[in-house]
Formats: C-alpha cells, sequence, structure tokens
C-alpha cells in the first residue's frame, strides 16, 4: 500500500507539472502568435520594439499595431529621437498619435523645428497639427481689392456668431508687388498702386459688434 499510494502521489504530481507546463506553452504560444507579425514589421523596420513592449501594450489597452506603424514611419525618415514610450504616452493622453507622427515628419522634410513635446502640446490642446505644419509651410494667402489709395479696403472684417467683429489688417505683399509698364501715353512714371495680393497679419483687433434693437 505505501508504495502503490508514493507511486500514484508522484504520477499526480507529475501530471499536475505537465499540465502547468502546457499552460504556459500554449499562453507563450498565443502571445507570439497574436504578436509575431507587428513585432516582426518592427524588426525588419529596425523599430526597436520588443515582446515586452508589445505584451505591455496589450495590458494598457494600448493599440500595438498603431503605435508600431507611427515608429516605423518615424524612423524611415530618420527620426530616431522618439521612443517607443513617448509615443504610447502621447496615445494614453488621448492625443492623435497618427497625426502628431505625420506633423513631426513634415517639418523635419520642410527644415522647421517641432520637437515632439511642442507637437503633442498641440495636439492636445484641440488644435489640427498636420493643419498647422501646412500653414508654416504654405502661408495662407487671401486675395482682396486693392489698399485705401487705390480706392479699396485696408482691413478684412468679419462678425462671428457672438457678435464679436474681426479687424484683420492687411499688408501688401513684396514680392508680389509688380509695378505696371508705363505705356506711351502715359507720363513715363510707374503706376504707384499695390498689388491686389495681400496677407493676413498675425495681429487683430476684436470689438463686440452694437446691434439694432429688437435683434
Amino acid at each position: 500500500m505505501d508504495i502503490a499510494t508514493s507511486l500514484l502521489a508522484d504520477i499526480t504530481a507529475t501530471t499536475v507539472i505537465l499540465i502547468v507546463v502546457g499552460i504556459i506553452a500554449l499562453v507563450a504560444l498565443f502571445v507570439i502568435f497574436q504578436f509575431f507579425g507587428v513585432w516582426l514589421q518592427a524588426y525588419m523596420s529596425r523599430a526597436d520594439v520588443s515582446f515586452g513592449d508589445l505584451i505591455g501594450m496589450r495590458l494598457r489597452k494600448v493599440h500595438a499595431f498603431t503605435i508600431v506603424q507611427c515608429k516605423i514611419q518615424l524612423v524611415k525618415a530618420g527620426i530616431d529621437n522618439i521612443s517607443t514610450n513617448d509615443i504610447e504616452s502621447h496615445y494614453l493622453a488621448g492625443g492623435q498619435v497618427p497625426a502628431v507622427c505625420g506633423a513631426i515628419i513634415r517639418a523635419n522634410r520642410a527644415n522647421i523645428e517641432l520637437d515632439w513635446r511642442k507637437a503633442c502640446a498641440i495636439d492636445l490642446a484641440g488644435r489640427d497639427i498636420l493643419d498647422a505644419v501646412n500653414t508654416s509651410v504654405n502661408p495662407k494667402v487671401i486675395d482682396c481689392p486693392g489698399g485705401a489709395q487705390a480706392g479699396g479696403m485696408d482691413k478684412l472684417d468679419a462678425v462671428s456668431k457672438d457678435g464679436i467683429r474681426l479687424c484683420e489688417r492687411t499688408f501688401a505683399n513684396s514680392s508680389a508687388v509688380q509695378p505696371k509698364k508705363p505705356s506711351s501715353r502715359a507720363s513715363g512714371k510707374p503706376s504707384s498702386a499695390p498689388s491686389a495680393r495681400r496677407i493676413l497679419t498675425r495681429t487683430s483687433s476684436k470689438t463686440p459688434m452694437k446691434w439694432p434693437a429688437g435683434h
């Protein structure tokens, strides 16, 4: 009886150990199968994303594919000073990670100084970071009539829904000013009228509108 009991105990212990090892092996295979494709993309792109990082993202409910794709884009663009943890932190803060990474890449190509923290701050403030970079590269130009000297306007006015009036001063674009060639009937002097192409300045004045009675 003692020998049989001992053998039964050994068999039971061995079975438990095998079951535990089998469960661990199944979990490891599941993790490898789930993250192997993403990890292989990062490895082939030299994005420096490990299996531990991917498992941590899963536990923190972070979309690993988005983080890895943004990291690959940054590395391929020659930007390697932004870590995976930085990208993940902005994702957890509720930021638009693809938009910020795209803005960083565009600013880098256009030789505009834009670091990761500043870009994240602009994004978290609710502004469109891609539109901000595009505006820096290609300023928005508004064509308006000639200035006061030409009988036109020197300001652009707009009124918002809450009754605030916005007045923007304009100035002539020096690169667009092209004096007219004197004709045979003219006195020989070029026209002094400014060009109709004008650019909005950054300074603006806001004055409340006075609505008529009954409105």
